[in-house]
C-alpha cells in the first residue's frame, strides 16, 4: 500500500492548475475572449468537488479524465519505483551472495593451498615416527632375546650346581682323578674333599687320644 504523500502534493498542485484557469476565480489568468466579449470568455463550466487522500478538490466535469491521469501517473509511478527497489534489492542481494561466495572460493583455495604446502611435512614425520616405532620394536625384540638367554644361561648354571651336590664324594673324587686336577673347578672340588677327610681323621686322632688319657 503506497503513500500518499507524493500523490497528495500532485493533486493539491493540479488544483492549483484549476484554480488559476477557472472563470469563477478572481485570480484566474485572463483570455483574450474575456476583453472583448465577457458572455462568451465566461462560459460557465459546471464543477464538481472530489476529496482524494484528505485532499478536497473542484474539479471539472469535463476533465475528469486529468484526474484518472493523475491517479493512474502517480501509481504507476510508485509502482516503477516500487520495481526500481525490488531490482536494487535483487542486485544488492547478488552482490552480497556473490562477496560471500568469493570469500569462501578464496578460503577454500587458501586451505588447499596450505594442506599442499603440509603435506610434504606430515609424510616426512609420518615416515619419521614409523621409523621410531620401527627402532623401538628391533630395541624391544633385542632386550627380550637377552633377557631369555640370560635365563637360559642362569637356569643352566643352577642345573649344573644342583647336579654337582648330588654327585657323592667318591664320585667326585673319581671324576677329579678322571679329568685331573688341572680345570680349576675340579681343583677346587678335590681340595674340599680332601679338607674334610683330614678334619675326620683329626677328629678320630683326638677321641682315640683322650681315651688313652683316661685309661
Amino acid at each position: 500500500m503506497y503513500g500518499k504523500q507524493p500523490l497528495t502534493e500532485a493533486l493539491m498542485k493540479y488544483q492549483e492548475i484549476i484554480a488559476k484557469t477557472s472563470p469563477y476565480n478572481e485570480g484566474a489568468e485572463k483570455t483574450p475572449f474575456d476583453g472583448l466579449m465577457p458572455e462568451q470568455g465566461r462560459k460557465e463550466r459546471p464543477l464538481k468537488m472530489v476529496v482524494i487522500n484528505e485532499v478536497a478538490i473542484q474539479l471539472f466535469e469535463d476533465k475528469s479524465g486529468d484526474l484518472l491521469a493523475i491517479i493512474f501517473g502517480e501509481t504507476l509511478k510508485r509502482e516503477e519505483e516500487q520495481k526500481d527497489q525490488e531490482e536494487r534489492k535483487r542486485l544488492d542481494k547478488e552482490k552480497v551472495e556473490k562477496e560471500r561466495a568469493n570469500k569462501e572460493s578464496i578460503k577454500r583455495e587458501e586451505s588447499k593451498e596450505k594442506e599442499r604446502e603440509e603435506r610434504p611435512k606430515q609424510e616426512k614425520e609420518r615416515k619419521e615416527k614409523e621409523e621410531r616405532e620401527k627402532r623401538d620394536r628391533m630395541e624391544k625384540a633385542k632386550e627380550e632375546r637377552k633377557k631369555k638367554e640370560d635365563e637360559k644361561k642362569k637356569k643352566e648354571k643352577d642345573e649344573a650346581r644342583r647336579k654337582k651336590k648330588e654327585v657323592p664324594e667318591e664320585a667326585q673324587e673319581e671324576t677329579v682323578k678322571k679329568e685331573g686336577t688341572s680345570s680349576p673347578i675340579v681343583k677346587t672340588e678335590f681340595e674340599r674333599s680332601a679338607k674334610k677327610t683330614q678334619e675326620k681323621t683329626e677328629k678320630v686322632k683326638f677321641r682315640l687320644l683322650k681315651i688313652k688319657v683316661k685309661a
